[in-house]
């Protein structure tokens, strides 16, 4: 009878190798974990004509980190990124904080952007990190009034009543803050109590809204100037005022 032959099986155990995943290091082609955070960003709803500050923590472990920051723009693959002001340094501390600083015009509107900071320790063979991305930075075209309050006319009888409109246009973050203001007799601008309705919220630009003043409001003898001002929705708002009316109303 032939005894039967044994199997050996050989098991390698290796050490040190850590997860696996998307924001895994490498050291000598072995995956480490990354313990890095997202990056945090100053304002994920922004104007065009904000700046945006981005930052995140270089890894903890001892030693020193080169950083470089990276970008995607509307879904693109990361690339190094050329929109921070210092997108790259080297000879960090173990646990410091970098930041990207994006300067006001750089983003542009209707962009979509996400960050990430990608760090490499050098001591003892290259180990390079990469946080997960930073929430989505959403940029759109700066508030502003092109319009001005129109008031239809340089005189109105003390009992008539007076309509002043003004286009909201749609740029900048809805919903929009907007204030009715009234200068009599060149006096500062305050807000116009004169009107039925001085203050409100619109869902959506390109309305036209309405300062309705009832006949008998108005003092004989003033003149009045209407602006208007508008407060958007970006993550820092934005406060913007019109010109004065195209025409001073004089009561008589």
């Amino acid at each position: 009878m032939v005894p039967a032959m044994g199997i050996i099986v050989l098991v390698l155990l290796t050490s040190n190798l850590g997860g696996i995943g998307s924001n895994a290091g490498k050291q000598s082609g072995f995956a480490i974990s990354s313990s890095m955070l997202p990056p945090s960003i100053s304002a994920p709803r922004l104007d065009s004509n904000q700046a945006l500050i981005v930052s995140d923590q270089v890894p903890t472990s001892p030693g020193t980190y080169d950083w470089q920051w990276l970008d995607s723009v509307d879904g693109s693959p990361y690339t190094n990124a050329t929109a921070c002001s210092t997108p790259a340094g080297v000879s960090a501390a173990s646990g410091s904080t970098e930041t990207c600083s994006v300067s006001t015009g750089v983003l542009h509107a209707g962009g979509s952007y996400h960050f990430k900071l990608e760090t490499t320790k050098t001591a003892n063979g290259s180990i390079v990190q990469t946080s997960p991305a930073s929430p989505d930075v959403k940029v759109k075209h700066p508030l502003r009034i092109t319009d001005r309050p129109r008031t239809g006319g340089g005189l109105i009888h003390q009992s008539a009543k007076l309509v002043v409109t003004v286009l909201l246009q749609g740029t900048g973050w809805a919903p929009y803050n907007w204030t009715w203001l009234l200068s009599v007799n060149g006096g500062p601008y305050q807000v116009a109590t004169v009107c039925t309705q001085d203050n409100g919220t619109a869902r959506a630009g390109e309305v036209y809204l309405n300062c309705t003043v009832p006949g008998g409001t108005l003092t004989v003898g003033d003149t009045y100037e209407f602006e208007f001002r508008i407060t958007d929705s970006a993550t820092l708002p934005e406060i913007v005022t019109s010109r004065p009316g195209n025409h001073p109303v004089s009561v008589v």
